[in-house]
């Protein structure tokens, strides 16, 4: 399915590598500041860390945003959105066996892929798109995309004058990135035959960490 795997790989993984090294280097900064004895790297530090937080947010608040009907909005929520409107089950067909054999990577439960394993491909399309949607919308997602999407918003879109909680813990980044990695390894494989998870890592890892390691070296300098 081209229309599938042109959203994940020419514009998805993209955001969720932006995503990932943004809070990988904040981290690694917040964690090191109090170390960094030159106080021009310092001064550098804080805004790179000002902006990675910006950019981590606006990058897993594309991840988790509405589609668009005026604009073709590249999120999570257009993978579901093709499952509903278009027949998938040719494409199934062909990539089901190796998609099933890859179940529990995608954060299946055991007794819903007992399930999967027993539908049909309608059924499989319907049930398994249900599974990511109800995640989405129950805690501790739900309350994590709504945060998210106020802090993007109501300050760095729109700079309200109002209070809100700005702090985005990292558990939570993380848990929101883990998501979508499960979401894309899914809709990749089923639909396109794509594999982005190779052994227990995800596509992207091998470079989430290059921002962090860029830094380790210009604060030893």
């Amino acid at each position: 399915m081209n229309k599938i795997k042109n959203i994940i790989i020419k514009g998805l993984l993209k955001e969720v590598q932006i995503a990932e090294r943004s809070l990988k280097l904040n981290e690694k900064i917040s964690k090191s500041y109090s170390n960094i004895e030159s106080q021009n790297k310092k001064d550098i530090a804080y805004i790179i860390y000002n902006l990675t937080y910006t950019e981590m947010v606006l990058a897993l608040s594309r991840l988790y945003d509405e589609p668009s009907k005026k604009y073709p909005t590249r999120c999570l929520k257009s993978l579901y959105k093709i499952t509903k409107e278009q027949n998938l089950s040719e494409e199934l067909s062909k990539f089901r066996s190796e998609s099933e054999l890859n179940l529990y990577k995608f954060g299946f439960h055991p007794e819903f892929i007992k399930l999967l394993k027993s539908d049909s491909n309608r059924k499989f399309i319907k049930h398994s798109t249900y599974f990511f949607e109800a995640e989405e919308i129950n805690t501790p997602l739900v309350e994590n995309i709504q945060k998210l999407k106020t802090i993007r918003d109501k300050l760095l879109a729109h700079n309200e004058d109002i209070e809100i909680d700005t702090s985005v813990p990292y558990k939570m980044a993380y848990e929101l990135i883990d998501h979508a990695k499960k979401v894309l390894s899914f809709f990749s494989l089923t639909y396109a035959g794509i594999t982005l998870i190779i052994g227990n890592k995800f596509v992207t890892d091998i470079h989430s960490n290059k921002w962090e390691k860029m830094f380790e070296k210009f604060i030893d300098e």
